[in-house]
Order: structure tokens, then sequence, then C-alpha cells
């Protein structure tokens, strides 16, 4: 029983790997799309449950903030296009070999000059948002970018690393978006709670 209730499960994963697969084959842009989209939705939901079961959304459970979700939704959609580039120049730059000279050129580029290039791209966005949506004084995204970008990277390289050499080496090319965007969820969330403190912060500065 424990034997067919596997393989039925394997069976269903197939179909949907299949299925999947199908529709980024005929629809790429419609399916990577709204697969980045998806999972940026559910980590702001994620994150914004966190925040409550801390405490640190004093709004209650009734009370659910709809700029985050409409900030990543955008995110999603403008970044998506610029990740999906950036992962053919690399093959067509360094080829799809999975030697070990060839991984190294491509997690030293992607690590150490897209990532955190595409970090700072996301915060002056949230700025650039913020500044439109409430109050915020656009200016004041560049006071500490560098310091936000330097830790956020070192924090990220920690956890996009085994995740990057997983996507070179393991994950067929359909299927690096998808993987990205499950394991971003993740990271995802964490840069929701970081962007809603500091936006706290700067509240609760206003306030004093």
């Amino acid at each position: 029983a424990v034997k067919g209730t596997q393989r039925v499960e394997m069976d269903w994963l197939g179909d949907l790997a299949s299925t999947y697969d199908q529709w980024i084959t005929e629809r790429p842009t419609e399916a990577k799309l709204t697969t980045s989209v998806s999972f940026n939705l559910i980590a702001d939901a994620t994150a914004q449950c966190i925040a409550k079961a801390k405490g640190s959304d004093k709004r209650g459970w009734g009370v659910w903030d709809a700029l985050p979700p409409l900030r990543l939704v955008i995110w999603g959609l403008l970044s998506t296009p610029i990740v999906d580039r950036w992962l053919e120049f690399l093959d067509s730059t360094f080829g799809h070999g999975t030697d070990v000279p060839t991984l190294l050129k491509k997690l030293s580029i992607d690590q150490l000059l897209f990532g955190p290039w595409l970090l700072a791209l996301f915060l002056v966005y949230v700025g650039a948002f913020d500044s439109v949506t409430t109050k915020y004084r656009f200016r004041s995204t560049f006071d500490g970018l560098g310091r936000n970008v330097v830790h956020g990277t070192l924090a990220g390289i920690a956890y996009w690393l085994p995740v990057t050499i997983c996507m070179f080496t393991l994950v067929p090319r359909s299927f690096r978006l998808l993987l990205l965007s499950v394991t971003g969820l993740v990271y995802n969330t964490f840069l929701s709670l970081w962007v809603s403190g500091q936006a706290s912060e700067r509240d609760k500065k206003k306030e004093e």
C-alpha cells in the first residue's frame, strides 16, 4: 500500500512537472511572470503573518496591508525578465558545462556582481515605490544604501550559493526560474520583513 501511494505521488509530480514544462515552452513569458508574481505574493503574505504573530504588527489579523504585496508584484514583473536574461547571458558567455572552472566563473560573477546590483536596484525601487504611495522622501533611500547592500549580499550569499550551484548543475534550464521562485520564497519573506521593519523605524522616529 505504501509503495502504491508513493507511485501515485510520483506520477502526480511527474504530470505536474510535464504540464509546467509544456507551459513554459509554449508561453515562456506568461509562465515565468506568473510563477514569480505568485511566489512573491506568498512571500509577502508569509511576512505579514510572521509580523502579526510576533506582535510587531499590532493591527490584528483582520487588517492586512495591500501596498507591500503590490510592491512585490510590480517588482516580480520588473525583475523576472532581468534575471531570465542574466541566466541566458551566463550560459552564452561561459557555456552550459558543469565542470569546476565553468561553475566557479558563473558563481563568482553571479554572486559578487549581479547579486549586489540586483539588491541595490530592489532597494532603490522600494524607495521609489514608497515615495509615490506614502510620504517617504526618495532621497533618504541612499542613506546607508551601500551598507545595506553589503550586509544583504553577505547574508544572501550563504543562502543563494548552494541554490545557485544546484541550479547550474542539476536543474533543467526550463525549471531554473521555478527553482529561484520557490527558494526565493524564504529570501523574499526576509526582504519583506526587513523593508517593513525599516518603515516601522521611520514611523517611530517621526512620532518622536
